[in-house]
C-alpha cells in the first residue's frame, strides 16, 4: 500500500512519470475502475505536456478546475527553504505560515496521511504542475509552455504560492490590455493578501530597463518586485508583500535592478 488514501492524488505524479513502481500499480488500477479518473488523467498529461513545452497549447476540461483546486485546497503546501536575501533577488515572497495552510485546509492537519501528502506535493514536478494548471484555468482557458527550472526552490516556492491563491475560496481575477501590446491578468485573494500577474504577450523590456511591479494603495506606492518577460511566451509572477484589500497593481518599466518609487506612467492598472 501506498502512502494515501486518495488514490487520485497521484494523478500529476502519473502525468509526469515521476510514481514509484508500488504507486504506478495503484493508480493504474484506479484508472481502471474508474472512467472520472481516466478523463483527468488526460486532462493532467495535457498540461505536464505544456508545461514540457511539448505542444503549444492544451485545453483542460472545465470540470478540472473545481477537482484540482480543491486538491490544492487540503493539501498542506510546506515551505521552499528560500532565504530572505533569495526572495528579494529574485521577486518571491519568503513562505506563507502554517495560518495560511490552516485558512486553506481549515485546520492544521497532522496525520500519517497528512504528512504523506505534504511529502509528496514536496516534489517540484507537482507543485508545477498544479501552478501550470492554475494559471492556464484562471488566466485564458489553455495551458501553456511554462519557462521554468524544476530544480529552483524560489521557483518551486512561486508555483506553490500560486495554486495557494488560486484555490483560495475567494479567489478573483482581472484582465487588461497592456500599453505597447499584451494583456496582464490580476489573480488575487484578500483573504490571503496574496496576488499573482499573469503576463501574455508582451514583448522584452527595452536594453537596460526592466518591468516593475507595484501595489498602489490610498496615499502610498510600494514595490511589489521585478518580472522578466519573454517574446511568446507567457509568465506569471507572485507579487512581494501583502495586498490589501482595494489595492490597485501597477506595472511600470524601470532602470534595471529597479526604482524605490515609479518614474514612469503604468503601462497598466488593475484595480482589485
Amino acid at each position: 500500500m501506498t502512502d494515501f488514501d486518495d488514490p487520485s492524488l497521484l494523478a500529476a505524479g502519473h502525468a509526469l512519470g515521476s510514481l514509484t513502481p508500488e504507486e504506478r500499480a495503484e493508480y493504474e488500477a484506479y484508472l481502471a475502475r474508474s472512467a472520472d479518473a481516466r478523463r483527468e488523467a488526460t486532462a493532467f498529461e495535457a498540461v505536464a505536456a505544456a508545461l514540457d513545452g511539448d505542444v503549444a497549447e492544451a485545453t483542460p476540461p472545465a470540470a478540472l478546475k473545481a477537482r484540482l483546486m480543491a486538491q490544492v485546497a487540503r493539501t498542506p503546501q510546506l515551505a521552499a527553504a528560500v532565504t530572505a536575501e533569495t526572495a528579494t533577488a529574485v521577486g518571491v515572497p519568503l513562505v506563507a505560515d502554517s495560518r495560511v495552510v490552516s485558512a486553506l485546509t481549515g485546520a492544521p492537519r497532522t496525520s500519517a496521511d497528512a504528512r504523506a501528502r505534504a511529502r509528496w506535493f514536496r516534489r517540484p514536478g507537482v507543485i508545477l504542475v498544479a501552478a501550470a494548471a492554475a494559471v492556464a484555468l484562471f488566466a485564458g482557458g489553455t495551458a501553456v509552455g511554462v519557462a521554468v527550472d524544476n530544480g529552483s526552490s524560489a521557483v518551486q516556492h512561486e508555483a506553490a504560492t500560486l495554486a495557494q491563491i488560486s484555490a483560495a475560496p475567494d479567489a478573483r481575477r482581472t484582465s487588461r490590455d497592456v500599453a505597447g501590446g499584451g494583456s496582464a491578468t490580476l489573480i488575487w485573494s484578500e483573504q490571503l493578501g496574496k496576488s499573482v500577474v499573469v503576463l501574455d504577450g508582451l514583448p522584452q523590456a527595452p536594453a537596460g530597463k526592466t518591468y516593475q511591479l507595484w501595489y498602489i494603495g490610498s496615499g502610498s506606492v510600494v514595490s511589489a518586485g521585478l518580472v522578466t518577460t519573454r517574446p511568446g511566451e507567457r509568465t506569471w509572477q507572485v507579487l512581494n508583500g501583502r495586498m490589501a484589500a482595494g489595492d490597485t497593481v501597477g506595472i511600470t518599466i524601470e532602470p534595471a535592478g529597479g526604482s524605490n518609487a515609479p518614474t514612469t506612467k503604468p503601462i497598466v492598472a488593475i484595480a482589485s
